[in-house]
Protein backbone atom coordinates (compact mmCIF):
# COMPACT_ATOMS: atom_id res chain seq x y z
CA UNK A 1 0.00 0.00 0.00
CA UNK A 2 1.25 3.34 -0.89
CA UNK A 3 2.27 5.65 2.11
CA UNK A 4 -0.25 8.58 2.66
CA UNK A 5 2.97 10.73 3.15
CA UNK A 6 4.31 12.94 0.14
CA UNK A 7 7.68 12.14 -0.83
CA UNK A 8 10.30 15.07 -1.74
CA UNK A 9 13.00 16.02 -3.85
CA UNK A 10 15.04 18.98 -3.40
CA UNK A 11 16.98 20.30 -6.49
CA UNK A 12 19.63 22.70 -5.76
CA UNK A 13 22.39 24.14 -7.60
CA UNK A 14 25.59 26.59 -6.39
CA UNK A 15 25.47 30.15 -7.41
CA UNK A 16 22.69 30.54 -9.89
CA UNK A 17 20.95 33.91 -10.30
CA UNK A 18 17.30 33.97 -10.22
CA UNK A 19 16.79 35.62 -13.81
CA UNK A 20 18.68 32.64 -15.19
CA UNK A 21 15.84 30.06 -16.07
CA UNK A 22 13.25 30.22 -18.74
CA UNK A 23 10.73 30.38 -15.96
CA UNK A 24 11.78 33.16 -14.72
CA UNK A 25 12.33 34.98 -18.43
CA UNK A 26 16.08 34.58 -19.49
CA UNK A 27 15.56 34.99 -23.16
CA UNK A 28 17.70 32.70 -24.35
CA UNK A 29 18.29 29.70 -21.88
CA UNK A 30 15.87 27.22 -22.32
CA UNK A 31 15.37 25.02 -18.94
CA UNK A 32 12.08 23.21 -20.12
CA UNK A 33 13.11 20.33 -17.48
CA UNK A 34 12.86 23.11 -14.71
CA UNK A 35 10.21 24.91 -16.42
CA UNK A 36 8.02 22.22 -16.62
CA UNK A 37 8.43 21.94 -12.40
CA UNK A 38 7.36 25.64 -12.49
CA UNK A 39 4.21 25.56 -14.90
CA UNK A 40 3.11 22.87 -12.55
CA UNK A 41 3.63 24.40 -9.24
CA UNK A 42 4.31 27.67 -8.25
CA UNK A 43 7.22 30.24 -8.75
CA UNK A 44 8.53 32.66 -6.43
CA UNK A 45 9.49 36.23 -7.31
CA UNK A 46 10.49 37.02 -4.08
CA UNK A 47 12.41 34.08 -2.47
CA UNK A 48 14.72 35.76 -0.14
CA UNK A 49 18.24 34.07 0.77
CA UNK A 50 19.64 34.43 4.80
CA UNK A 51 23.24 34.84 3.44
CA UNK A 52 24.23 35.19 -0.31
CA UNK A 53 27.41 33.13 0.72
CA UNK A 54 27.43 29.13 0.20
CA UNK A 55 27.70 27.98 3.85
CA UNK A 56 25.90 30.13 5.96
CA UNK A 57 22.78 29.92 3.61
CA UNK A 58 22.59 26.55 2.77
CA UNK A 59 23.00 26.17 6.96
CA UNK A 60 20.02 28.54 7.32
CA UNK A 61 18.37 26.25 4.67
CA UNK A 62 19.02 23.00 6.43
CA UNK A 63 17.85 24.34 10.19
CA UNK A 64 15.11 27.45 9.33
CA UNK A 65 17.80 29.80 11.08
CA UNK A 66 19.48 32.63 10.43
CA UNK A 67 23.48 32.61 10.38
CA UNK A 68 23.46 34.68 13.68
CA UNK A 69 21.69 31.56 15.24
CA UNK A 70 23.44 28.44 13.88
CA UNK A 71 26.54 29.96 14.17
CA UNK A 72 27.55 29.66 10.32
CA UNK A 73 28.21 33.58 9.52
CA UNK A 74 30.82 32.85 7.13
CA UNK A 75 32.60 30.45 4.44
CA UNK A 76 34.71 28.27 7.21
CA UNK A 77 32.88 27.80 9.91
CA UNK A 78 31.08 24.50 9.61
CA UNK A 79 27.41 23.87 11.10
CA UNK A 80 27.80 22.34 14.14
CA UNK A 81 26.87 18.56 14.34
CA UNK A 82 24.76 19.50 17.43
CA UNK A 83 21.87 21.46 15.09
CA UNK A 84 18.65 19.94 14.62
CA UNK A 85 18.01 19.92 10.61
CA UNK A 86 14.55 19.50 8.49
CA UNK A 87 16.30 16.55 7.51
CA UNK A 88 16.64 14.78 10.98
CA UNK A 89 12.76 16.14 11.51
CA UNK A 90 11.75 14.15 8.13
CA UNK A 91 13.75 10.79 9.33
CA UNK A 92 12.30 10.53 12.78
CA UNK A 93 9.22 10.75 11.04
CA UNK A 94 9.26 7.49 8.99
CA UNK A 95 11.27 8.95 5.77
CA UNK A 96 14.86 7.48 4.32
CA UNK A 97 16.77 10.43 3.79
CA UNK A 98 19.22 10.56 0.74
CA UNK A 99 21.74 13.17 -0.58
CA UNK A 100 23.65 13.02 -3.64
CA UNK A 101 25.80 15.65 -4.57
CA UNK A 102 27.41 18.53 -2.75
CA UNK A 103 26.40 19.19 0.89
CA UNK A 104 28.88 22.47 1.64
CA UNK A 105 28.21 22.03 5.57
CA UNK A 106 31.55 21.52 6.37
CA UNK A 107 35.13 22.47 4.95
CA UNK A 108 36.21 21.50 1.44
CA UNK A 109 38.96 23.21 0.65
CA UNK A 110 41.57 21.74 3.11
CA UNK A 111 42.78 25.21 3.37
CA UNK A 112 43.27 27.03 6.97
CA UNK A 113 42.27 30.23 8.46
CA UNK A 114 42.86 33.29 6.39
CA UNK A 115 42.50 35.60 9.28
CA UNK A 116 44.05 35.79 12.60
CA UNK A 117 42.39 37.94 15.81
CA UNK A 118 44.55 41.41 15.69
CA UNK A 119 47.13 41.72 18.66
CA UNK A 120 45.53 41.73 22.35
CA UNK A 121 45.86 45.76 22.91
CA UNK A 122 48.61 47.35 24.77
CA UNK A 123 49.37 46.33 28.81
CA UNK A 124 46.39 43.90 28.02
CA UNK A 125 46.69 39.58 27.65
CA UNK A 126 44.63 36.89 25.82
CA UNK A 127 42.81 34.72 27.76
CA UNK A 128 43.88 31.00 27.49
CA UNK A 129 42.74 29.00 24.27
CA UNK A 130 40.40 27.29 26.01
CA UNK A 131 38.48 30.56 27.77
CA UNK A 132 39.20 32.61 24.31
CA UNK A 133 35.73 31.98 22.87
CA UNK A 134 32.32 33.24 24.68
CA UNK A 135 30.86 29.58 23.54
CA UNK A 136 33.03 26.76 23.61
CA UNK A 137 32.43 25.48 19.57
CA UNK A 138 33.98 22.47 19.20
CA UNK A 139 33.93 22.47 15.22
CA UNK A 140 36.85 20.57 14.92
CA UNK A 141 38.09 16.65 14.88
CA UNK A 142 37.09 14.06 12.52
CA UNK A 143 32.97 14.60 12.69
CA UNK A 144 33.96 18.22 10.85
CA UNK A 145 36.63 16.29 8.27
CA UNK A 146 33.79 14.44 6.38
CA UNK A 147 34.09 16.59 3.24
CA UNK A 148 38.20 17.62 3.31
CA UNK A 149 39.30 16.22 -0.02
CA UNK A 150 42.67 15.19 1.34
CA UNK A 151 40.71 12.93 2.95
CA UNK A 152 39.40 10.96 -0.19
CA UNK A 153 42.56 11.73 -2.23
CA UNK A 154 44.25 9.47 0.58
CA UNK A 155 41.65 7.04 -0.21
CA UNK A 156 38.09 7.86 2.14
CA UNK A 157 35.34 5.92 0.99
CA UNK A 158 32.11 7.21 2.40
CA UNK A 159 30.60 9.68 4.94
CA UNK A 160 29.90 8.95 8.54
CA UNK A 161 26.06 8.72 8.93
CA UNK A 162 23.84 10.05 9.75
CA UNK A 163 25.12 13.32 8.45
CA UNK A 164 23.18 16.34 9.12
CA UNK A 165 20.07 13.94 9.39
CA UNK A 166 20.82 12.07 6.06
CA UNK A 167 20.92 8.51 6.33
CA UNK A 168 22.36 7.73 2.71
CA UNK A 169 24.84 10.19 1.26
CA UNK A 170 26.61 10.21 -2.32
CA UNK A 171 28.96 13.14 -1.75
CA UNK A 172 30.64 15.74 -4.24
CA UNK A 173 33.28 18.34 -3.11
CA UNK A 174 34.33 21.48 -4.60
CA UNK A 175 32.80 23.22 -8.19
CA UNK A 176 33.57 22.75 -11.73
CA UNK A 177 35.37 20.00 -12.94
CA UNK A 178 37.62 20.35 -9.86
CA UNK A 179 35.36 17.95 -7.63
CA UNK A 180 36.56 15.07 -5.15
CA UNK A 181 33.78 13.22 -2.75
CA UNK A 182 32.30 10.15 -3.67
CA UNK A 183 32.45 11.44 -6.95
CA UNK A 184 36.38 10.75 -7.39
CA UNK A 185 36.33 7.21 -6.41
CA UNK A 186 33.44 7.16 -8.90
CA UNK A 187 35.81 8.51 -11.82
CA UNK A 188 38.66 6.30 -11.20
CA UNK A 189 36.34 3.58 -11.43
CA UNK A 190 33.83 4.27 -14.20
CA UNK A 191 36.76 6.87 -16.19
CA UNK A 192 39.91 5.20 -16.11
CA UNK A 193 42.58 7.44 -16.43
CA UNK A 194 40.00 10.78 -16.72
CA UNK A 195 41.40 12.11 -13.14
CA UNK A 196 44.44 13.17 -15.19
CA UNK A 197 41.88 15.70 -16.93
CA UNK A 198 41.12 17.28 -13.73
CA UNK A 199 42.93 20.33 -14.07
CA UNK A 200 43.74 23.25 -16.62
CA UNK A 201 46.65 21.83 -17.85
CA UNK A 202 45.05 19.17 -19.25
CA UNK A 203 42.37 21.72 -20.16
CA UNK A 204 41.33 22.58 -24.53
CA UNK A 205 42.11 25.63 -26.18
CA UNK A 206 39.55 28.41 -26.49
CA UNK A 207 39.00 32.05 -27.61
CA UNK A 208 37.42 33.15 -24.52
CA UNK A 209 38.99 36.08 -22.09
CA UNK A 210 36.75 35.43 -19.34
CA UNK A 211 38.51 34.46 -16.16
CA UNK A 212 37.87 31.05 -14.92
CA UNK A 213 36.78 29.89 -18.06
CA UNK A 214 38.15 26.44 -19.07
CA UNK A 215 36.88 23.94 -21.54
CA UNK A 216 37.59 20.77 -19.45
CA UNK A 217 38.92 18.09 -21.55
CA UNK A 218 36.57 15.80 -19.38
CA UNK A 219 33.87 14.21 -21.70
CA UNK A 220 29.99 15.02 -20.63
CA UNK A 221 29.84 11.55 -19.24
CA UNK A 222 32.89 12.04 -16.69
CA UNK A 223 31.46 15.38 -15.44
CA UNK A 224 30.29 15.96 -11.92
CA UNK A 225 26.84 16.92 -13.36
CA UNK A 226 26.24 13.56 -14.90
CA UNK A 227 27.77 11.62 -11.53
CA UNK A 228 25.02 13.43 -9.78
CA UNK A 229 22.42 12.24 -12.77
CA UNK A 230 23.54 8.90 -12.80
CA UNK A 231 22.94 8.38 -8.75
CA UNK A 232 20.06 10.07 -8.25
CA UNK A 233 18.62 7.59 -10.52
CA UNK A 234 20.05 4.85 -9.19
CA UNK A 235 18.88 5.91 -5.88
CA UNK A 236 15.16 6.40 -7.60
CA UNK A 237 15.68 2.25 -8.82
CA UNK A 238 17.02 1.13 -6.09
CA UNK A 239 14.86 2.95 -2.91
CA UNK A 240 11.81 4.52 -3.83
CA UNK A 241 10.25 1.94 -6.66
CA UNK A 242 11.49 -0.69 -4.40
CA UNK A 243 9.38 0.16 -1.12
CA UNK A 244 6.85 2.06 -1.72
CA UNK A 245 5.67 1.94 1.65
CA UNK A 246 7.94 4.47 3.33
CA UNK A 247 8.44 7.62 2.31
CA UNK A 248 11.82 9.52 0.84
CA UNK A 249 13.05 12.79 1.02
CA UNK A 250 16.39 13.56 -1.92
CA UNK A 251 18.45 16.25 -2.26
CA UNK A 252 19.80 16.44 -5.62
CA UNK A 253 22.71 18.77 -5.18
CA UNK A 254 24.28 19.79 -8.32
CA UNK A 255 27.99 22.38 -7.55
CA UNK A 256 27.47 24.30 -11.22
CA UNK A 257 26.93 26.77 -12.46
CA UNK A 258 29.41 28.18 -10.23
CA UNK A 259 32.44 29.34 -11.56
CA UNK A 260 34.83 28.32 -12.55
CA UNK A 261 33.13 27.98 -15.85
CA UNK A 262 33.44 24.47 -17.22
CA UNK A 263 30.42 23.31 -19.38
CA UNK A 264 31.50 20.05 -20.87
CA UNK A 265 31.26 19.03 -24.22
CA UNK A 266 28.54 20.24 -26.58
CA UNK A 267 27.85 22.52 -23.34
CA UNK A 268 30.32 24.80 -23.98
CA UNK A 269 29.25 26.75 -27.07
CA UNK A 270 25.76 26.15 -26.49
CA UNK A 271 25.68 29.14 -26.05
CA UNK A 272 26.70 32.57 -27.81
CA UNK A 273 27.72 35.56 -25.17
CA UNK A 274 26.27 37.57 -28.22
CA UNK A 275 23.31 36.11 -27.62
CA UNK A 276 23.29 36.85 -24.34
CA UNK A 277 21.30 39.98 -22.14
CA UNK A 278 23.46 43.11 -21.80
CA UNK A 279 24.24 43.97 -18.07
CA UNK A 280 22.66 47.50 -17.73
CA UNK A 281 25.58 48.71 -15.86
CA UNK A 282 27.77 48.80 -19.70
CA UNK A 283 24.48 50.25 -20.88
CA UNK A 284 22.98 53.08 -19.06
CA UNK A 285 25.07 56.53 -19.26
CA UNK A 286 23.82 57.67 -15.67
CA UNK A 287 25.20 54.46 -14.24
CA UNK A 288 27.62 55.47 -11.13
CA UNK A 289 29.52 52.71 -9.79
CA UNK A 290 29.41 52.17 -5.94
CA UNK A 291 32.40 52.76 -3.73
CA UNK A 292 33.34 49.02 -3.35
CA UNK A 293 32.99 48.88 -7.32
CA UNK A 294 35.11 51.59 -7.78
CA UNK A 295 37.52 49.46 -5.50
CA UNK A 296 37.46 46.53 -7.65
CA UNK A 297 37.37 48.86 -10.97
CA UNK A 298 40.64 50.42 -9.49
CA UNK A 299 42.15 46.93 -8.73
CA UNK A 300 41.94 45.60 -12.03
CA UNK A 301 43.10 48.70 -14.10
CA UNK A 302 46.19 48.61 -11.90
CA UNK A 303 46.47 45.10 -12.23
CA UNK A 304 46.01 44.56 -8.50
CA UNK A 305 43.37 41.97 -8.74
CA UNK A 306 43.08 38.40 -7.93
CA UNK A 307 41.05 37.07 -11.01
CA UNK A 308 41.57 33.58 -9.77
CA UNK A 309 40.46 33.38 -6.67
CA UNK A 310 36.41 33.41 -4.98
CA UNK A 311 35.56 36.75 -4.09
CA UNK A 312 34.73 39.38 -6.59
CA UNK A 313 36.54 41.63 -9.24
CA UNK A 314 36.04 43.98 -12.36
CA UNK A 315 34.92 42.57 -15.34
CA UNK A 316 34.96 43.81 -18.94
CA UNK A 317 31.57 44.07 -20.66
CA UNK A 318 32.96 40.63 -23.07
CA UNK A 319 34.30 39.18 -19.99
CA UNK A 320 31.09 39.50 -18.36
CA UNK A 321 28.59 37.66 -21.64
CA UNK A 322 31.31 35.08 -22.41
CA UNK A 323 30.79 34.05 -18.24
CA UNK A 324 26.93 34.25 -18.79
CA UNK A 325 27.04 32.32 -22.02
CA UNK A 326 29.18 29.36 -20.31
CA UNK A 327 26.62 29.89 -17.61
CA UNK A 328 23.85 29.29 -19.49
CA UNK A 329 26.18 25.84 -20.94
CA UNK A 330 26.25 24.51 -17.20
CA UNK A 331 22.57 25.28 -16.49
CA UNK A 332 21.89 23.32 -19.52
CA UNK A 333 23.68 20.54 -18.61
CA UNK A 334 22.05 20.59 -15.47
CA UNK A 335 18.63 20.34 -16.57
CA UNK A 336 19.01 17.78 -18.48
CA UNK A 337 19.90 15.89 -15.78
CA UNK A 338 16.80 17.08 -13.93
CA UNK A 339 15.34 15.45 -17.07
CA UNK A 340 16.49 12.03 -16.45
CA UNK A 341 15.83 11.97 -12.68
CA UNK A 342 12.09 12.83 -12.88
CA UNK A 343 11.92 10.23 -15.92
CA UNK A 344 13.37 7.80 -13.03
CA UNK A 345 10.97 8.99 -10.82
CA UNK A 346 8.43 7.91 -13.39
CA UNK A 347 9.20 5.00 -14.12
CA UNK A 348 9.36 4.46 -10.07
CA UNK A 349 5.20 4.93 -10.28
CA UNK A 350 6.01 7.72 -7.35
CA UNK A 351 5.91 10.74 -9.49
CA UNK A 352 1.85 11.49 -8.18
CA UNK A 353 3.04 11.57 -4.38
CA UNK A 354 6.56 13.12 -4.71
CA UNK A 355 5.94 17.19 -4.61
CA UNK A 356 9.49 18.67 -6.47
CA UNK A 357 11.06 21.86 -5.26
CA UNK A 358 14.19 23.67 -7.40
CA UNK A 359 16.35 26.38 -5.89
CA UNK A 360 19.90 27.76 -5.59
CA UNK A 361 22.28 28.74 -2.66
CA UNK A 362 22.54 32.16 -3.93
CA UNK A 363 23.23 33.99 -6.62
CA UNK A 364 25.86 35.48 -8.97
CA UNK A 365 27.25 39.12 -10.40
CA UNK A 366 27.76 37.47 -13.96
CA UNK A 367 28.47 41.38 -14.45
CA UNK A 368 25.92 43.23 -12.81
CA UNK A 369 27.51 46.55 -11.66
CA UNK A 370 30.19 45.65 -13.72
CA UNK A 371 31.22 42.86 -10.73
CA UNK A 372 32.20 38.81 -11.22
CA UNK A 373 32.00 36.20 -9.47
CA UNK A 374 30.54 35.39 -6.03
CA UNK A 375 28.37 38.10 -4.76
CA UNK A 376 28.49 39.30 -1.12
CA UNK A 377 25.58 41.90 -1.45
CA UNK A 378 22.38 42.39 -2.55
CA UNK A 379 21.87 42.50 -6.21
CA UNK A 380 18.79 41.45 -8.37
CA UNK A 381 20.81 38.04 -8.77
CA UNK A 382 20.30 37.28 -5.05
CA UNK A 383 17.09 39.11 -4.28
CA UNK A 384 17.84 39.72 -1.08
CA UNK A 385 17.20 43.98 -1.16
CA UNK A 386 18.07 44.42 2.51
CA UNK A 387 18.16 47.75 2.49
CA UNK A 388 16.12 50.35 4.61
CA UNK A 389 12.84 51.73 2.33
CA UNK A 390 11.71 55.05 1.53
CA UNK A 391 9.40 55.44 4.00
CA UNK A 392 12.03 54.46 6.85
CA UNK A 393 14.28 56.87 5.44
CA UNK A 394 12.14 59.82 5.37
CA UNK A 395 11.20 59.05 9.23
CA UNK A 396 14.39 59.28 10.30
CA UNK A 397 15.42 62.23 8.48
CA UNK A 398 12.07 63.72 10.00
CA UNK A 399 12.58 62.87 13.14
CA UNK A 400 15.70 64.60 13.42
CA UNK A 401 14.33 67.57 11.60
CA UNK A 402 11.82 67.98 14.81
CA UNK A 403 15.00 67.57 17.27
CA UNK A 404 13.54 64.24 18.74
CA UNK A 405 15.95 61.62 20.12
CA UNK A 406 16.14 58.62 17.44
CA UNK A 407 16.37 55.27 19.15
CA UNK A 408 16.81 52.16 16.20
CA UNK A 409 16.46 48.81 17.02
CA UNK A 410 17.60 46.27 14.25
CA UNK A 411 15.86 42.72 14.89
CA UNK A 412 17.63 41.03 12.99
CA UNK A 413 20.68 38.68 12.72
CA UNK A 414 21.99 40.27 9.79
CA UNK A 415 24.84 43.40 9.71
CA UNK A 416 24.43 43.76 6.10
CA UNK A 417 21.19 45.94 6.84
CA UNK A 418 22.62 48.41 8.21
CA UNK A 419 22.77 51.52 6.23
CA UNK A 420 24.40 55.16 6.25
CA UNK A 421 20.92 56.42 7.09
CA UNK A 422 21.63 54.68 10.79
CA UNK A 423 24.79 56.79 11.43
CA UNK A 424 22.02 59.55 12.05
CA UNK A 425 20.69 57.89 15.08
CA UNK A 426 21.28 58.94 18.56
CA UNK A 427 21.20 55.58 19.43
CA UNK A 428 21.63 51.97 17.52
CA UNK A 429 20.00 48.72 19.34
CA UNK A 430 20.61 44.98 17.84
CA UNK A 431 18.04 42.57 19.23
CA UNK A 432 17.46 39.39 18.77
CA UNK A 433 14.13 36.94 19.65
CA UNK A 434 15.11 34.41 22.04
CA UNK A 435 15.99 30.79 20.35
CA UNK A 436 15.36 32.35 17.18
CA UNK A 437 18.50 34.35 16.68
CA UNK A 438 21.20 33.53 18.67
CA UNK A 439 22.51 33.12 22.38
CA UNK A 440 23.34 36.90 22.36
CA UNK A 441 24.34 40.52 20.60
CA UNK A 442 27.98 39.30 20.99
CA UNK A 443 27.65 36.62 19.06
CA UNK A 444 27.30 38.50 16.22
CA UNK A 445 28.86 41.90 16.73
CA UNK A 446 32.24 40.83 17.74
CA UNK A 447 32.65 37.09 16.50
CA UNK A 448 32.71 34.77 19.20
CA UNK A 449 34.57 31.87 16.65
CA UNK A 450 37.36 32.61 14.69
CA UNK A 451 36.07 32.10 10.99
CA UNK A 452 38.45 29.79 8.94
CA UNK A 453 37.27 30.90 5.68
CA UNK A 454 38.30 34.00 3.56
CA UNK A 455 35.88 36.80 5.36
CA UNK A 456 36.02 38.13 8.24
CA UNK A 457 33.02 38.78 11.16
CA UNK A 458 32.62 42.51 11.49
CA UNK A 459 29.55 45.10 11.52
CA UNK A 460 30.31 47.31 8.45
CA UNK A 461 29.54 50.99 8.88
CA UNK A 462 27.43 51.09 5.71
CA UNK A 463 26.04 48.92 2.36
CA UNK A 464 28.86 50.46 0.30
CA UNK A 465 31.31 48.71 2.11
CA UNK A 466 29.84 44.80 1.25
CA UNK A 467 31.37 42.50 0.15
CA UNK A 468 34.22 43.05 2.10
CA UNK A 469 37.33 41.48 -0.03
CA UNK A 470 40.05 39.60 1.92
CA UNK A 471 43.25 41.88 2.09
CA UNK A 472 40.99 45.15 1.91
CA UNK A 473 42.37 47.62 3.45
CA UNK A 474 40.46 50.54 2.70
CA UNK A 475 37.64 48.65 5.06
CA UNK A 476 37.29 50.40 8.31
CA UNK A 477 34.45 48.40 9.81
CA UNK A 478 32.10 49.94 12.98
CA UNK A 479 33.39 46.68 14.88
CA UNK A 480 36.62 44.86 14.58
CA UNK A 481 36.60 41.31 14.48
CA UNK A 482 37.63 40.07 17.26
CA UNK A 483 36.49 37.67 20.52
CA UNK A 484 34.12 38.40 23.23
CA UNK A 485 33.14 41.44 24.65
CA UNK A 486 36.74 43.07 24.08
CA UNK A 487 35.55 46.23 22.96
Amino acid sequence: MPSTQPNFILFITDQQRADHLGCYGHPVLKTRHIDGIAARGVAMDKFYVASPVCMPNRASLMTGRMPSAHGVRANGIPLSRASVTFVDLLAAAGYRTALVGKSHLQNFTGQGPVFSPPAAPEALRRPPAALAQALGHGLDGKDYEEENPSAWERGKRAIKVPFYGFQHVELVTGHGDQCSGDYLHWLRERHPGAERLLNSVSALSHDYVCPQAVRTALPEEAYPTNYIRERAVAYLKEVAGRDKEKPFFLMVSFPDPHHPFTPPGKYWDMYRPQDMPRPPAFMRADWRPSPFVERLLAARESGKANVKAQAAFAVSEREALEARALTCGMIGCIDDAIGAILAALDASGRREDTVLLFMSDHGDYLGECQAGEEPYAEFEGDRSDLSLGQADKDAIAAARKAGKPLVVVLLSGRPMVVTDELGLADAFVAAWLPGTEGAGVADVLFGDHKPSGKLPMSWPRSNAQIPVNVGDATYDPLYKYGYGLTY
